[in-house]
């Protein structure tokens, strides 16, 4: 009756700390030049999201188990194109701090991640990274397409993620993903990538992007990072093991952020992370991470280094 009484006080207790996260955010009362981002820090602190997911250690037991199942990754970032105009100063810290998250696991390998960047990012490179996806996975792998960097939208209506020699579009990243067989998880941190949805839209393919069709995307330099990428990132280190759940915590995090440094600077850089799911249940990037109480440093901050930031548009 005792042991009862206490998991019915825990669970209420995790319903008022969800709860009081998500107020806290909706009022948006914290200032963005805070050092500590105290929204954000609000839900990182709260060492009760972590457990859910790793309390249980045969909760994901078949997948770690199941010896024919593969992870695999193609993570392409520029800070350098040709000329000075357009160059970036995050993309390549954005995925490997992303290529960091999935290596602190189980189921990644650094074998299974490749990373491609600047003048090597050519549309040569890109057409051999995906067949090196296609011959190393099958039906029953997950691989991840991760593109940091800029995009537009071409004169055809088309969009495209822009390498260092070539422009990739809607349509060419269709064909080339097309020849995979198992679950493929698209992301991209780039203006414009909501536009990619309706042409990548298959079974088997969850699309994460970082605004919509017709927003602009912007890397920070508070978060050294594009600001979708960063939370991302977080939310799947920290909060989540899924990509659906991942977004669920970014999606709000990105829309917050962006209308705080848009206030800050009197200006319009809000933009809102898209998704598209295909998938019957969750597609897990992680399934397993080690769990860290808090005594041993779980607690993640979000700091604010300066309230003279620099945004940068992708």
């Amino acid at each position: 009756m005792t042991k009862n009484i206490k998991n019915i006080g825990i669970f209420f207790i995790i319903l008022l700390i969800l709860f009081t996260s998500f107020i806290t955010i909706v009022n948006g009362k914290n200032n963005l030049n805070n050092d500590n981002f105290q929204n954000v820090e609000k839900i990182t602190n709260n060492t009760l999201f972590q457990p859910t997911e790793n309390l249980n250690p045969k909760q994901d037991v078949s997948e770690i188990n199941d010896i024919t199942k593969n992870y695999w990754a193609v993570l392409i970032g520029l800070n350098d194109y040709p000329g000075d105009i357009n160059d970036l100063p995050y993309s390549i810290n954005e995925i490997t701090s992303f290529q960091k998250t999935l290596l602190n696991t189980r189921n990644w390998k650094q074998s299974n991640i490749k990373i491609i960047t600047d003048n090597d990012a050519t549309n040569s490179s890109f057409i051999n990274a995906i067949k090196w996806l296609d011959e190393n996975e099958d039906s029953n792998d997950l691989s991840i397409f991760y593109f940091a960097g800029h995009g537009s939208r071409n004169s055809n209506g088309h969009e495209y993620i822009k390498l260092y020699d070539a422009q990739i579009t809607d349509e060419e990243l269709d064909k080339q993903l097309d020849n995979l067989e198992g679950k493929v998880i698209v992301i991209l941190d780039s203006c414009k990538s909501g536009g990619f949805i309706e042409e990548l839209h298959q079974n088997k393919r969850v699309i994460l992007t970082a605004c919509s069709k017709e927003e602009l995307a912007y890397q920070d330099h508070n978060l050294q990072s594009g600001i979708f990428g960063y939370f991302l990132n977080i939310s799947l280190d920290k909060l989540a093991k899924s990509a659906e759940m991942a977004f669920l915590f970014t999606y709000p995090l990105c829309v917050y952020y962006s209308k705080k440094i848009s206030e800050q600077y009197h200006a319009n850089f809000t933009f809102h992370p898209t998704k598209d799911d295909s998938n019957i249940g969750l597609s897990k990037i992680i399934t397993w991470r080690k769990f860290l109480p808090i005594s041993s440093g779980f607690l993640t901050y979000f700091k604010i280094k300066s309230s003279e930031s620099k945004i940068w548009i992708l």
